[in-house]
């Protein structure tokens, strides 16, 4: 673009210029005059010395005090400008100076804001132009636009300007401390401004803090509008030999205003994209350390603006500002970036599109400034979906799922082009399906969505797992996709839809696949990373499907696997954060914190834990953890509390739990949307409880227990079809009623197994082969009997615990090794609770006989489980309630159970494994014993 005629030579000017203000102030103008330079480069020099005050950028209109009564100065109280009349000076700019006034023609009660231009801004032109846009100016009537009342000159001759009066901030001191939203919130009400008033073909020119100020209520106003137009009479004009008084801040200018061409709507989107950027970072793109408005000017057009995200953690000292560093990288930057080219054709079009991709951003649609690669359109897709179809739920499981599928189908179709028409055709399938199928269900609900998901998803891969020649990197995408639809279909540790017999086949088959790859190409660490992480979630599913020995058998293959990972590349977190995984994964197989099935080994268990707590904790120690190294921590300091208590170490595990519901309460202040992070809060929680509980101190247990628990059903309205949602309130609600039975609330203990045994009736009972669902059932039928015997109701109590025995001995027949654990406990247990409604019925006889039942289900259980200490400990109490049961005259039999329950907790409390639970019991045994022994000498 040409110069206008006449116009100075820049680069002179500059160079001048930077002499200049390195003179006093008073000399400066003596320099000016003896320059042997043309005259328009004197007055462009001039025009350029009245505007600096040695700062970068000119004040803020409103941000300090005026600098009236000072020598020379005449205080300008009670002054008439028009009809307004001066009340008080407000502030003072590179410009000018304001001040507040008030009307004074007796038309209206009101105030505005008077601006009185300085010296050197009163020329003949400056007020024609004044003229010329007073009427244009004087409609701009738009809430977020400080209007413009009047326009003229002072009694001493200097113009003014009459604006509405704003009380408010600039934008970026308003900004500081807020959240993201609220900051581009306040971006998006200036836009609607700037982008309305490009509509009347205004532009503003001059776009910084100091011109936009925000209310108390929080509405932006922007000031100034049509000054920086009215203070240009080259704008439109014909006559080229008027010296320009450019009003502009360099640090806020555009490249084109800086280097004297005509600007237009684009110079106004440049100056946006500077204000954005300080709102986002709290420092500007450019001229960050330039002294002088002739550095700053020069910086805007050399200088690069680097992409916020990638700047120092101490550039700002915005307290927000490591926290939305995070945010920045990906769109925002785009954003930003593009707002800021320096040509104008490669900026945003309208200050309308630049709006209009941070709406998008903010609703998690794409934005126009990235490239609409496959997957990134599908990973906003459903980024989208799970925060705004079903806030409240962490939907991580189906953002994942989505990107590999996405990776994969951009993988597979660069190949169909150059293979096989049908194969374009397939993914051509799979998108229209992701786009309308997926899209509908979705609509209706998160759990429905990844139905759709998994449904579509498995249909394409089921026609590409068969195909001959894939590569390596092909195997690997279809591999990582099977277990990532696995994951979806049936993991319980995440967000699925409980198909976890589908699940572990799926896994199976991702597996099976990955051995299609040759031993001696197994080069790439990332084959070794997919083939651990497939076996971690593997041994998740399995140890829930009751087969502990497999579990840990897979999660101990893929403990291997991640050390080769490791081995073939440097180790980053998510590898690290893996190999911790699968130490848990192998603890949890060794012995299990609740009744699921384990392989009942609490010393191997214990030293695995150590191992995996300090990979979690040296995961946690580096300069940044991320929020799901975090949650890792929590997860092995859950295990290390619950441990510790079934180890007899009841005050050790009270203080890790506090730990861990320290460590997950910090978390979810930083990130209190992250649903994920507000379960593992809620396990936390509840886990104090149970800690309490057991440790003695009952009322604070059952207020954390119950805290928890309120928590889990928050969750679960959020996301009714959620399925670990439902059985995480589930497992607590029960666990809550169990603990007030313990101190003898009945009608209370009731209440809550009640709501358990409500929300049950939602579980998704499809999978026959469900331990976790089998074992949340039995748990349910023995609170809600044992509750109606505090009530004092044995035939209550008998008719659900017979409704639950039927239940567990229709599963004999179909059980497989992996359950007979679980149906021995699940009938010793009940068959005790039978055998106390009977006694408290009056039916002694019957009672004793069902106690005798009950304690050989539990020898047998023994035999079954022998290496499980809690099992021990579990066939030791029935003996000792057993002892208490039946008719008189039976002491014989009886006091076999007694010593025998006595044994069994003198060899617990030995090895240091008897906890609180079961030390009442253990005290009654020995004295029953101990009476037993008396009775027979």
């Amino acid at each position: 673009m040409t110069k206008p005629p006449d116009a100075p030579d820049w680069q002179r000017v500059r160079r001048l210029f930077d002499e200049a203000v390195a003179l006093p102030r008073g000399e400066r103008a003596a320099f000016v005059a003896g320059l042997a330079a043309d005259d328009p480069v004197k007055a462009e020099l001039a025009s350029l010395l009245v505007h600096h005050d040695d700062d970068t950028d000119s004040e803020p209109l409103l941000a300090q005090p005026a600098a009236r009564g000072a020598a020379g100065s005449p205080s300008r109280q009670g002054e008439r400008f028009g009809a307004w009349e001066i009340v008080r000076p407000t502030g003072s700019g590179g410009m000018g100076e304001v001040f507040e006034a008030r009307r004074a023609d007796g038309s209206f009660e009101g105030r505005c804001a008077i601006k009185v231009l300085k010296r050197g801004m009163d020329s003949a032109a400056v007020l024609e132009r004044f003229a010329q846009e007073r009427r244009v100016l004087a409609r701009l009537e738009h809430p977020h636009i400080a209007r413009l009342f009047d326009a003229g000159l002072s009694v001493d001759g200097l113009p003014y300007f009459a604006m509405e009066y704003v009380d408010g901030r600039p934008i970026d001191e308003a900004a500081r401390g807020l959240p993201v939203e609220q900051r581009l919130a306040l971006f998006l009400q200036l836009c609607d401004a700037v982008a309305w008033a490009h509509r009347k073909l205004l532009v503003h020119r001059d776009l910084k803090p100091g011109n936009v100020l925000v209310t108390p209520q929080g509405d932006v106003k922007l000031l100034d509008f049509g000054i920086a137009k009215a203070l240009d009479p080259l704008d439109g004009s014909a006559d080229a030999t008027i010296a320009p008084l450019r009003a502009f801040t360099p640090n806020y200018a555009s490249p084109e205003q800086v280097r004297g061409e005509p600007v237009g709507t684009a110079t106004d989107i440049y100056s946006l994209g500077v204000l954005l950027y300080q709102l986002l970072t709290g420092v500007r793109p450019t001229g960050r350390d330039a002294t002088t408005a002739a550095e700053a000017a020069r910086r805007v057009l050399d200088e690069s603006p680097a992409p916020p995200s990638s700047l120092p953690e101490r550039i700002s000292d915005d307290p927000q500002w490591l926290a939305t560093r995070k945010r920045l990288q990906g769109d925002l930057d785009n954003i930003l970036l593009k707002a800021l080219e320096k040509p104008i054709e490669r900026r945003y079009d309208s200050v309308d599109e630049l709006a209009r991709d941070v709406r998008r951003y903010l609703g998690g649609f794409p934005i126009s400034a990235r490239p609409p690669t496959l997957r990134y359109l599908a990973g906003k897709f459903f980024t989208r979906h799970r925060w705004g179809v079903a806030l409240g739920t962490a939907a991580v499981l189906a953002l994942c799922t989505t990107a590999a599928i996405a990776l994969l189908q951009a993988t597979l179709a660069e190949r169909a082009r150059q293979a096989s028409q049908q194969h374009l055709e397939d993914v051509r399938a799979l998108a229209r399906s992701m786009i309308f199928d997926v899209n509908d269900a979705l609509s209706t609900g998160i759990t429905p969505g990844r139905a759709a998901l998994v449904k579509v998803a498995a249909e394409y891969l089921a026609r590409r797992i068969d195909t001959p020649d894939l590569s390596v990197a092909e195997t690997l995408d279809l591999a990582d996709a099977l277990g990532r639809l696995a994951d979806v279909e049936g993991n319980l540790a995440m967000h699925n839809l409980g198909r976890k017999d589908a699940a572990q086949q799926r896994y199976a088959q991702a597996l099976t696949l990955l051995e299609r790859v040759p031993a001696s190409r197994r080069t790439d660490a990332r084959w070794w990373y997919t083939a651990a992480s497939i076996h971690r979630n593997q041994a998740m599913v399995l140890k829930v499907l009751g087969r502990p020995g497999p579990a840990l058998d897979s999660a101990t293959e893929g403990a291997t696997q991640i050390e080769r990972a490791l081995a073939l590349a440097p180790p980053d977190v998510k590898t690290r954060r893996l190999a911790c995984l699968l130490k848990l994964e192998q603890v949890d197989a060794l012995y299990t914190m609740d009744e699921q099935p384990s392989l009942g080994r609490l010393d191997d268990a214990l030293l695995a834990l150590r191992g995996a707590v300090a990979c979690a904790e040296a995961l946690q120690a580096l300069p940044q953890p991320r929020d799901t190294t975090t949650v890792l921590l929590s997860s092995a300091l859950a295990r290390q509390s619950r441990l510790s208590m079934m180890a007899g170490r009841l005050d050790d595990g009270v203080a890790v739990a506090r730990r861990n519901l320290q460590l997950m309460t910090a978390l979810q202040a930083r990130q209190p949307q992250d649903q994920q992070v507000v379960r593992f809060r809620t396990i936390a929680q509840s886990l104090l409880g149970y800690a309490l509980i057991h440790s003695g101190h009952s009322d604070d247990g059952i207020a954390a227990l119950s805290a928890g628990v309120d928590a889990a059903r928050e969750q679960l309205r959020g996301d009714p079809h959620d399925e670990r949602l439902r059985r995480d309130f589930i497992a607590l609600d029960w666990t809550l009623g169990d603990a007030i039975m313990t101190l003898g609330d009945g009608p209370r203990a009731f209440a809550a197994c009640s709501d358990a045994d409500h929300a049950f009736g939602g579980v998704n009972q499809a999978s026959g082969s469900d331990h976790e669902l089998r074992s949340l059932r039995d748990g349910i039928d023995r609170c809600l009997s044992g509750a109606r015997l505090l009530q004092g109701r044995p035939a209550d109590a008998l008719r659900l615990i017979d409704d639950s025995l039927r239940r567990i001995r229709a599963r004999e027949a179909q059980a497989s090794a992996d359950d007979k654990v679980q149906l021995l406990r699940s009938l010793g247990l009940g068959q005790l609770l039978r055998a106390r409604a009977l006694q408290q019925s009056g039916q002694a006889p019957a009672a004793l006989a069902e106690a005798r039942a009950a304690v050989g289900q539990m020898d047998a259980l023994v035999q079954a489980d022998a290496a499980n200490t809690e099992t021990q400990a579990d066939a030791a109490d029935v003996r000792i309630q057993a002892a208490s049961l039946g008719p008189p005259g039976s002491d014989a039999e009886r006091c076999e159970w007694a010593r025998g329950a006595h044994a069994a907790f003198k060899r617990l409390a030995d090895s240091s494994r008897l906890n609180l639970e079961y030390r009442a019991d253990a005290q009654r045994a020995a004295q029953r014993t101990a009476r037993c022994a008396g009775a027979a000498g």
